[in-house]
């Protein structure tokens, strides 16, 4: 398999350094700093994953002490200097846009502070400021989980805007319904008001494709994937007309879960690798990293192990490069996933503890539950039931907290497994009749 390698922030595989170095050497004739020679053998260990890009970071840094070199477009080109100066103009926009944020006053985020805004509209028989007002309040209390005063609120506007023939203002109002009805699990609804807001749209292509994909993603929650696919296909259609490879890549990363959920194998690996080329092409470091993710699980699903390992891996190198722990985490679970399913019992608990340490380190409770299932899992086909038993037990200890009963249950007969293994009949049956319980508290509630 490949394997990606970050240096100076770049992320680019073997294969890629080797192809700078004789552009670079065809180039400059004089050009002869020393490329890492090729291996064949234990190129998957971690020892050899880090010495490699070692050796990588010395051919940089020597190649770049040239100043014939550092100058050159090719290398220019590979490390993506062109584009530096457009990121830190887009940080130093986000930068502006968070304090602009933290300076908001604690009063203006208050029900009070709306409802005098309301009162007194009501007064100037300012209809469009009422609604304002209305929708605000409506957000407003969304945001606190009261969703049956948000609601009423965002009805209200809703009548306001469609009273003063304010087109701009009900399709906001409808979008915000249309998110809460999908909040509240009542996609019938939300369907009606996003397929609404598309018609108001007419001639704006850009809000149309929000609400065709807000209708796809709609339809997909609510398990009909092929009419949310073909209203991914209209978004993705606007997107393309409007030439915006942010949105594209969006669009087609959207198109690919769908697929993929609806079990359409190939066209999802087709819409994952398209979004991949355009996430490059943008730069979007977190984004590439989650389409390298879906890839390499959609890869899993159809028995390419290796070549799944291989976009596991890339992800994991610009989580680390981006210091995201949660994404490193996702990446280390599924590499330990992989391994486990070639059999490599002892590479798989090496990435489940590495996961466990990322879990640990954020407190995700419910991650770490996970990895403890895990390692219980490879213990138990190693025949290290003891081990086995002792992960289980802190998986369960977690699901217990989080009040995970199904989770629970499933731990439980896990236990109950290990012990009956260890021959421990004391401790197997109290587990399986706790996991039995469960199950009827759990067939009791549904």
């Amino acid at each position: 398999t490949k394997t990606a390698f970050k240096v100076k922030s770049v992320c680019k595989r073997f294969s890629d350094f080797k192809e700078l170095d004789q552009k670079l050497k065809r180039t400059h004739a004089t050009f002869h700093t020393q490329f890492p020679p090729d291996q064949l053998f234990n190129s998957m260990t971690p020892e050899f994953v880090s010495e490699r890009r070692k050796q990588l970071q010395t051919y940089l840094d020597e190649s770049m002490a040239i100043p014939e070199i550092a100058t050159d477009a090719d290398l220019h080109d590979f490390l993506g200097i062109p584009e530096y100066n457009n990121q830190a103009q887009e940080e130093d926009l986000k930068h502006q846009a968070r304090e602009r944020q933290r300076q908001v006053k604690p009063e203006d985020s208050k029900p009070e502070t709306f409802l005098k805004v309301i009162e007194k509209a009501k007064l100037d028989s300012d209809r469009m400021s009422e609604a304002q007002g209305f929708n605000a309040l409506g957000l407003l209390y969304c945001e606190s989980g009261l969703e049956n005063e948000g609601m009423q609120c965002l009805e209200s506007s809703l009548e306001l805007c469609r009273a003063c023939n304010q087109i701009e203002g009900t399709i906001v109002v409808l979008s915000n319904l249309g998110c809460l009805y999908n909040l509240l699990e009542r996609s019938q609804y939300a369907v009606g008001h996003f397929q609404e807001c598309f018609d108001l749209l007419q001639g704006d292509p850009v809000g149309q494709g929000e609400a065709q994909m807000k209708l796809s993603l709609t339809c997909a929650a609510n398990g009909d994937n092929y009419e949310a696919i073909e209203h991914c296909l209209q978004c993705l259609k606007l997107c393309r007309q409007l030439n915006d490879h942010n949105k594209e890549a969006s669009c087609l990363f959207t198109l690919g879960s769908i697929y993929y959920e609806a079990g359409e194998v190939r066209q999802a690996v087709e819409a994952f690798e398209q979004c991949l080329v355009l996430r490059r092409k943008t730069r979007d470091k977190i984004g590439l990293a989650e389409a390298l993710n879906k890839l390499g699980l959609t890869y899993c699903d159809i028995g390419y192990d290796l070549r799944a390992m291989d976009y596991f891996e890339q992800s994991l190198v610009i989580c680390e490069d981006n210091a995201d722990l949660y994404g490193q985490a996702v990446c280390l679970q599924h590499l330990g996933n992989v391994f486990k399913m070639q059999k490599d019992n002892h590479l798989a608990i090496e990435f489940f503890e590495r996961c466990l340490g990322v879990r640990t380190k954020v407190g995700d409770k419910r991650g770490i539950a996970d990895c403890h299932d895990s390692l219980g899992l490879v213990y138990y086909d190693l025949g290290s039931y003891g081990r086995s038993v002792q992960h289980y037990s802190r998986s369960l200890d977690f699901r217990v907290d989080l009040g995970d009963l199904s989770s629970e249950s499933e731990c439980y007969r896990c236990l109950g497994v290990a012990y009956m293994r260890l021959e421990d009949t004391t401790q197997a049956i109290p587990a399986f009749e706790r996991c039995l319980d469960i199950q009827r508290k759990l067939d009791n509630q549904s």
